[in-house]
C-alpha cells in the first residue's frame, strides 16, 4: 500500500511539471550593461522636474526612454519594437504612447502606468481597444532604474545583471 501511495505522489507530481512551452515574444535581445548617468549634464536635466522624460539613443537595444513622474522614482524602458525585429527606435512623439514605425500592425504601448507597459488597439476615433483575445501582448523591455542617494545620479541596467 505504502508503495502504491509514492507511485500516485511520483505521478502527481510530474504531471503538475508538465507545461507548455514557453515563448518568449519580446525581440529586444537581453544587453548586460550598468551605466551611470549624471542628470545635471544639460541632456538629462528634465529628469529633475516631474512628469520629466528623455531619449538617449547611446543606450540599449534602440535607445532609452528615462522618465520620472515625481523626480524622485525613475522608469527606463528600451525603445526597440518588442515584437518585431525594427532597424528603428518606436515613434514616441506623442510620449507616453509609441508606435512602431516599421509595420502597420496598428499596436500601440504605453508606459503612463509606471510599474509595467501597456499593449493595445485603436479604433477609428483613437480610443483603445483592448487587444482581441488570444493575441499575444507584448510588453516592453524595461530596465531597472534607480538613484542612488540624494545627488544628479541615475544608475541604468538590466534587470538581467
Amino acid at each position: 500500500m505504502k508503495n502504491y501511495w509514492i507511485l500516485v505522489l511520483v505521478s502527481f507530481c510530474a504531471a503538475a511539471c508538465e507545461s507548455e512551452e514557453y515563448s518568449d515574444t519580446n525581440l529586444i535581445p537581453d544587453l548586460v550593461f550598468n551605466i551611470t548617468i549624471d542628470m545635471g549634464l544639460p541632456q538629462y536635466q528634465q529628469l529633475l522636474i516631474p512628469n520629466g522624460w528623455v531619449y538617449d539613443e547611446t543606450l540599449g537595444y534602440r535607445g532609452i526612454v528615462i522618465y520620472t513622474i515625481n523626480a524622485i522614482d525613475y522608469y527606463a524602458y528600451d525603445a526597440g519594437c518588442p515584437h518585431q525585429d525594427c532597424a528603428n527606435p518606436m515613434d514616441m512623439s506623442n510620449f507616453p504612447e509609441f508606435f512602431n514605425t516599421c509595420a502597420a500592425d496598428g499596436i500601440f504601448y504605453s508606459i503612463e502606468f509606471p510599474a509595467y507597459s501597456i499593449t493595445y488597439l485603436k479604433d477609428e476615433e483613437g480610443n483603445r481597444m483592448a487587444l482581441p483575445e488570444g493575441q499575444t501582448v507584448y510588453d516592453m523591455q524595461q530596465y531597472n532604474a534607480e538613484r542612488p542617494g540624494n545627488g544628479n545620479e541615475l544608475r541604468i541596467s538590466n534587470f538581467n545583471y
